[in-house]
């Protein structure tokens, strides 16, 4: 009996599903089933780059010849060439993010209240209501299109597509519908706030009603999506309770004749982060995405099959921009945004799974937030943050990206040179390799452009040679070299020159007395030339005043004394014998140097052991008890630490040390950690324990009282 009954819904999704042809991909959801799917077709089988475009919208849509789609700046709608992305002809029409649509021989344009109808042969407009009440929410089907409300956002209005004129409306109540519509046999199926609605396509007369809620508390999406004789939704609502429900996170099946509810799978595990959420269906199962992971579920029971990670699983990212799933042909594909990949890494790509094991066919890395996929003749089509990109079968690009342009040196030391770079804009550039004196050293990866060659010799002159590679591994053959060389390692030794004027008699003491400078000269040993590091107590500084033997006068002191016999080379004593102070050694070096034995001179300024390696980051705990990484400065030294941002999930607490070191709490906040209150004295300790901790602590004492009485 199951048998029959699986076989039955997949006959009947076959007979129900509007599906387009292989060449096409006409609107999100690929059919007014949306679906998300197509068993027609060559699906992509590599990761190459086949051409891009600049744009700033979410929705585009695909014939077997050209894609349609606005311009960035959304003041022209373009159809370009499927192959090459060349312009075919342009439509001066201001939009913002519409959603787009194949019709016949027309391309259908909905935006915020603006509805375009424009014959896909030539952009000739067959007719256009620039005062629909209309939303990007949308679905067409025999000749109209149905669009949530704008002003009214639970309104469906259904608009005639061969004169855009107002046909019918229906009112759901105060319950909001940001859901896409879908469409069967001349019904309309949407969810919204307070239901799932279906009506009648004709009249807009309701055909039933369900308390299935669609959209809830400000950030749920749950579009219906129709395959054989069943409803599937995949629901999200924000932390409030959706209209008393608190199994806000579930992949639920409708009956689609009457509504009511064939199974339902609810797991926390089921969040997803995003707006545009559409399971697919596909050969009798269905496949939704959640922020880091792909469920599979039996289409008739509802069982989950499987599921694995998207980008490995690392790191669930709150509201990551996702785009799918899509299925061609027995081929997943999905786009991940954040996530990161053993924690440096951002995903921000595009992965391709066979159906038959889930094993990873190929990963496209975009380097931006992906929206909405497409795939037409082994071709995938994707909006993102960072344009439109089609990715391209293999050996449809031959082409290298441009080299890197202003190579340059911008520091460096004795043992090290760091080089900066501009990538070039190529959307396929991938790598930029990097080679020192003919050695490879390493692949820089967009989007890093620079550099730091270490361990080095001083004095010695390199050069870095580079040429970039793109997603498909095509390398420019060009070289882009520059030649540096590292800093002179000076070694200063010092010298002393003493000065002595002559004693004379202070008066007002009764000492012979003289003055004494000292003058310190470096002289570099590896003669640099130029002084790069010259210490700074090079020179000349007054010595402290040089007192020796009695002379008259000085209120009674003894008289007729002789002054002191300056003996040649004789040097006073300026230090504590073997003492030691700070100085500053070669290369601004924090360096120590001894006093002489006789105390007459200081020694060589030698370096002290650095702390650590310049550059070289290190894990700490900070301000708060926070996360966070200390960076070691050029001189070898620690620098402060310094919090880094560290994702939390909303609502969590840790403990922190707030002002004064007070205990303290810290409360997570969209993701981040708050700042560090300091908790009340009444919650650190709690009066009502107190007087229990005495009571434990006397019955203590007197259990030990009576052991030792015993005892004795």
């Amino acid at each position: 009996m199951k048998k029959w009954k699986l076989a039955w819904i997949f006959v009947a999704g076959l007979l129900l599903m509007n599906v387009a042809s292989a060449s096409d991909w006409p609107m999100y959801g690929h059919d007014n089933n949306r679906t998300s799917s197509s068993s027609e077709g060559t699906p992509p089988i590599t990761n190459s780059s086949s051409w891009n475009y600049t744009t700033s919208t979410n929705f585009f849509a695909i014939d077997d010849t050209a894609v349609y789609i606005q311009n960035e700046s959304g003041n022209t709608f373009n159809k370009l060439d499927v192959d090459t992305g060349e312009v075919i002809w342009s439509k001066g029409i201001s939009l913002t993010n519409p959603v787009i649509f194949i019709n016949g021989s027309n391309v259908v344009i909905m935006d915020i209240d603006n509805l375009y109808v424009l014959a896909r042969s030539d952009g000739s407009t067959i007719c256009s209501n620039t005062s629909a009440n209309g939303s990007r929410y949308a679905v067409i089907g025999d000749n109209r299109i149905y669009v949530n409300g704008h002003n009214l956002k639970s309104m469906i209005n259904a608009y005639n597509l061969s004169d855009c004129s107002k046909e019918w409306s229906y009112y759901a109540g105060s319950g909001q519908a940001y859901t896409f519509p879908a469409y069967y046999n001349e019904v309309v199926y949407y969810g919204a706030g307070n239901g799932t609605f279906a009506l009648n396509a004709n009249t807009g007369a309701l055909v039933w009603r369900t308390n299935e809620h669609a959209y809830c508390a400000g950030n749920g999406m749950g579009s219906p999506v129709i395959y054989g004789t069943m409803i599937f939704m995949h629901r999200l609502s924000g932390d409030a309770n959706c209209f008393g429900l608190t199994d806000r996170k579930r992949v639920v099946a409708l009956n689609l004749a009457d509504g009511t509810e064939a199974w339902s799978k609810t797991s926390a595990n089921y969040a997803n982060g995003g707006t545009l959420i559409l399971p697919a269906v596909y050969n009798d199962n269905v496949y939704i995405r959640t922020r880091y992971k792909i469920y599979t579920f039996n289409a008739s029971n509802g069982s989950v099959i499987t599921e694995w990670n998207i980008c490995d699983g690392n790191s669930d990212v709150a509201d990551a921009p996702l785009a799918g799933p899509i299925v061609v042909n027995n081929t997943l594909i999905v786009g991940r945004s954040d996530g990161w990949v053993g924690g440096v890494v951002p995903c921000r790509s595009v992965f391709a799974y066979n159906l038959s094991d889930n094993s990873e066919i190929w990963k496209y890395y975009l380097g931006s937030y992906p929206s909405m996929l497409s795939a037409v003749d082994d071709k995938v089509y994707i909006t993102s943050s960072g344009g439109f990109r089609v990715i391209g079968p293999a050996g449809a690009d031959t082409t290298p990206p441009a080299s890197i342009s202003n190579l340059m040196e911008i520091e460096w030391n004795t043992t090290w040179i760091l080089w900066n770079w501009t990538n070039p804009a190529d959307a396929d550039f991938n790598h930029t390799e990097v080679w020192i004196n003919g050695t490879f050293y390493v692949n820089v990866s967009t989007p890093s452009y620079q550099y730091n060659a270490t361990g080095l010799t001083p004095s010695t002159t390199y050069m870095i040679s580079t040429r970039t590679t793109d997603h498909t591994g095509n390398v420019n053959a060009t070289w882009i070299n520059d030649t540096a060389t590292t800093s002179c390692l000076e070694s200063w030794v010092a010298s002393y020159v003493y000065t002595y004027s002559t004693y004379i008699c202070n008066g007002d003491t009764g000492y012979y007395e003289r003055t004494a400078t000292e003058t310190k000269i470096y002289t570099d040993t590896n003669s640099c030339g130029t002084p790069w590091f010259l210490p700074l107590d090079n020179g000349t500084q007054a010595l402290s005043l040089q007192v020796d033997g009695t002379c008259g006068g000085g209120g009674g002191g003894v008289g007729g004394g002789l002054p002191p016999v300056n003996l040649p080379g004789e040097l006073p004593k300026i230090c504590e014998p073997m003492s030691t102070r700070a100085c500053l050694g070669p290369n601004f070096c924090k360096g120590e140097e001894t006093c002489s034995a006789d105390g007459t001179r200081w020694g060589q300024c030698i370096c002290l052991p650095k702390e650590c390696r310049p550059g070289t980051i290190k894990d700490c705990i900070g301000p708060g008890l926070c996360k966070g990484q200390m960076i070691c400065t050029a001189e070898g030294e620690w620098g402060p630490c310094i919090c880094i941002e560290e994702k939390c999930k909303p609502g969590e607490k840790r403990p922190c040390l707030g002002p004064n070191d007070c205990p303290g709490e810290q409360v997570c906040i969209d993701g981040v950690w708050g700042p560090c209150i300091c908790l009340p004295e009444e919650e650190l300790f709690p009066a009502p324990l107190f007087p229990w901790f005495l009571i434990v602590l006397m019955g203590v004492i007197s259990t030990l009282t009576i052991y030792t009485w015993r005892s004795e």
